[in-house]
């Protein structure tokens, strides 16, 4: 009887830490998913172990599910998850959600939602998200990839809040057993150490800064498709 009764409330519970998490990642989908599409200028900054980049500008257009375009006049190496990331691409996905605990991050309260993705289409394993429920954004997530190690990204907001988009993202990760591309071997101008001495473990930062955002300026699918070179 009591043996029931302890399987019984384990039950409960699980079901009601369920249901919590589904409630707050969709009410964070649903303020992501008000922005139908935006531009927006950005500035990318790069400290990596072994590689100086120079400071990127550029212009971002994104379109809702996932659609994103970049154009820019810079060139940097940078791992596509820096800036291809999007947190409306992940909770689009299918996944398991698992409601760990309410927590405090900075000055804010939050809630710690864990997702263990269903596909492998973004090649991701598991993602803690730290979620303002009262504000429902996202303020940090924390990743673990298939074959590019892990990332975190901090996200800070000013007055494009209210739609869920940040002003700033810091993007920290740590690459395991990197191979470097041929190409980058053969430029070694802008190395830091000598390509005998870099580690193929390491650690890197990006912080990426968004200003001028154009919000809902109906964006046509065609104008993300692919234009063949002449």
């Amino acid at each position: 009887m009591l043996k029931g009764l302890l399987i019984f409330l384990i039950s409960i519970s699980s079901f009601a830490q369920q249901q919590n998490a589904d409630e707050i990642l969709n009410d964070t989908k649903k303020k992501l998913e008000s922005v139908q599409d935006y531009t927006v200028d950005i500035n990318i900054s790069i400290d990596m172990e072994f590689l100086r980049i120079p400071n990127v500008a550029a212009k971002v257009f994104f379109k809702q599910p996932d659609k994103m375009k970049m154009d820019s006049e810079d060139f940097a190496v940078l791992p596509k998850e820096g800036i291809n990331f999007s947190p409306a691409k992940l909770l689009n996905g299918n996944y398991t959600a698992i409601y760990v605990k309410s927590d405090t991050l900075d000055k804010f309260v939050v809630d710690v939602v864990k997702i263990i993705p269903l596909e492998d289409s973004m090649g991701i394993v598991l993602s803690t998200l730290w979620i303002d429920s009262e504000q429902k954004i996202i303020r940090q997530i924390e990743t673990t990839t298939k074959n590019r190690g892990t990332f975190q990204i901090a996200l800070s907001y000013d007055e494009m809040e209210k739609f869920g988009l940040p002003s700033k993202m810091d993007f920290t990760f740590s690459v395991e057993n990197m191979e470097l591309p041929e190409t980058l071997k053969m430029d070694v101008g802008g190395m830091k150490k000598p390509i005998g001495k870099i580690s193929k473990n390491f650690k890197g930062n990006i912080v990426v800064t968004y200003s001028n955002y154009k919000i809902n300026q109906g964006l046509e699918d065609s104008f993300f498709e692919k234009k063949e070179k002449k």
